[in-house]
């Protein structure tokens, strides 16, 4: 007999944390999955969200595993308008795997131009989130947005953002209700030579961005 319960990451939890991501997003998510790599840079931040306070995670609790065992992830972070704003514009084309990432998301993210759209200063902004296989289909992923949202709007989040690069993802913010604000095909992010970075398999068609009032 098993049971998952569900509670803020801390960071005791992120050794456990990057290893579920080494083994249960990064083989799956489109835009590696497109690349076939990432690099240390993108763990880094990842791991580096928990310690925000705003991430979720879910734990299983069987006679194999009487102190818990991560089998789930929602990592995210907060984003301030200020910030954002200040940041200085890139004027040379990204070079390394995470540096691609984060202009393709930047792309995305100024196209739902959130601060100016809700007239907001802060939001809580959805990073990644992973499931381990052998744990899917039990309806975990929608549990951990569900309490991600709650963790943030009793932390005082207005908005909680997410991008997705899956269509499962993406689902599953259409499911919970959440505002379509923007959507990108793959091959807009481009070289200059007009080759596309990314080129995700079926049935990842585009990325979309979702906002939900708090």
């Amino acid at each position: 007999m098993s049971e998952i319960k569900y509670r803020n990451a801390e960071t005791k939890d992120e050794e456990a944390v990057l290893q579920l991501l080494r083994d249960h997003f990064y083989p799956d998510e489109p835009l590696n999955k497109s690349k076939g790599s990432h690099d240390k840079a993108d763990e880094d931040f990842a791991i580096g969200t928990i310690k925000h306070g705003l991430c979720t995670i879910a734990e299983v609790f069987d006679a194999s595993h009487p102190d818990g065992y991560i089998v789930g992830c929602r990592l995210s972070y907060p984003s301030a308008r200020e910030d954002v704003e200040a940041e200085e514009p890139k004027t040379s084309p990204p070079t390394t795997d995470f540096e691609k990432i984060v202009a393709f998301l930047g792309m995305l993210e100024a196209k739902s131009n959130v601060f100016q759209r809700f007239n907001v200063e802060k939001i809580a902004q959805g990073h990644m989130l992973s499931v381990h296989k052998d744990f899917r289909g039990k309806g975990i992923a929608k549990q951990l947005y569900v309490e991600n949202i709650e963790l943030a709007r009793k932390l005082g989040y207005p908005i909680y953002v997410c991008d997705c690069t899956s269509l499962f993802s993406a689902k599953l913010c259409e499911k919970l209700g959440m505002e379509l604000t923007a959507t990108m095909q793959f091959d807009e992010f481009a070289d200059a030579n007009g080759n596309a970075y990314y080129q995700p398999p079926p049935p990842h068609d585009f990325a979309r961005s979702f906002a939900l009032r708090l």
